[in-house]
C-alpha cells in the first residue's frame, strides 16, 4: 500500500483530534501546531519529500509555508522523540 500527502494529514489530524479546516488555518494552538509538525516529520522521513515540496503542500487555506519552517517541525518532533522514547508505542 502506498501512503499519500492526504493519508498523512488525513491521519494526524484524527491522532491529535484536529479538523482538517484547522490544520490548513493560520490557527496555533498547540494541538493543531503538533499536528502540523508531526505531518512534517512523517512527509519528510517516510515520503522522503524535500523541505520545500512539503512547504508547498502545506501552503494552503491562507497560510504560506516557509521550508525553513518545515525544517524547525521536523527537528522539533525527532527533539521530542528522542527524550520521550515511550510516546511512540
Amino acid at each position: 500500500m502506498t501512503i499519500t500527502v492526504t493519508d498523512v494529514v488525513l491521519e494526524c489530524c484524527k491522532e491529535f483530534n484536529v479538523s482538517l479546516e484547522d490544520f490548513y488555518s493560520k490557527k496555533r494552538e498547540h494541538r493543531i501546531v503538533i499536528s502540523r509538525q508531526m505531518s512534517h516529520m512523517v512527509l519528510k522521513e517516510r515520503l522522503k519529500l524535500s523541505y520545500e515540496s512539503i512547504a508547498a503542500i502545506m501552503s494552503t487555506g491562507g497560510r504560506k509555508m516557509h521550508h525553513t519552517t518545515v525544517i524547525h517541525s521536523v527537528k522539533s518532533v525527532k527533539d521530542f522523540l528522542s527524550i520521550n522514547d515511550d510516546y511512540i508505542t
